[in-house]
């Protein structure tokens, strides 16, 4: 646990009544939905949970980011997406999507190097977040971008080749783009979770 993670936990366990009494009170956003909601609407099971932990993250990060312990991920983030994502013209060529998810899981920040999404399972049991999507926090948190080789379809899955690594994947592509062999994909590859897939 880093120093931003340590005070946040400290923070949040004097705030506990007020915090969980402030929740009660708060709505939840309207782009926020449920798992059932995500599959419902044509999501891959496992897709829907990367997104449900997106979406989580966002709020968790919406309500820290004004906190003095996270002035320097404010700082960086607001001036990254000012850079990157501008209204236009010209519009950017990153996607909101990839954009948060560096954000929330790239973009170091402070001293000891943390993330959002760090932050957030260090004060995951004082927001009550079960151990299922723990882990699912965790295992986006340790995915990454990176370049890989599109080696052809087999069985409905994308065949990816690792550039650095030398490894293969075969993998689901979240937008339905099956692409073509010989193609190279910067993509962040987020294992599979719960025996959802092998």
């Amino acid at each position: 646990m880093g120093e931003i993670g340590t005070k946040l936990k400290v923070e949040f366990a004097r705030w506990s009544g007020r915090l969980r009494q402030r929740m009660e009170k708060e709505s939840i956003p309207k782009d926020v939905h449920d798992l059932q909601s995500l599959v419902g609407e044509g999501h891959d099971l496992l897709h829907a949970v990367y997104i449900f932990v997106q979406n989580v993250t966002s709020v968790f990060a919406e309500c820290v980011s004004v906190l003095p312990e996270l002035g320097s991920y404010y700082e960086i983030a607001a001036a990254a997406e000012e850079k990157y994502l501008p209204g236009g013209p010209p519009l950017s060529p990153l996607t909101r999507s990839y954009f948060t998810s560096w954000a929330f899981f790239d973009l170091r920040f402070g001293g000891d190097l943390e993330t959002i999404g760090s932050c957030l399972l260090d004060v995951s049991n004082r927001l009550g977040i079960q151990p299922d999507m723990k882990r699912a926090i965790r295992r986006y948190q340790e995915s990454r971008m990176g370049i890989y080789e599109h080696c052809g379809v087999t069985n409905g899955r994308i065949h990816l080749w690792a550039l650095v690594t030398g490894r293969d994947f075969f993998c689901i592509s979240a937008s339905g783009y099956q692409g073509q062999p010989g193609e190279l994909w910067y993509v962040r590859l987020c294992p599979p979770l719960f025996d959802l897939a092998d």
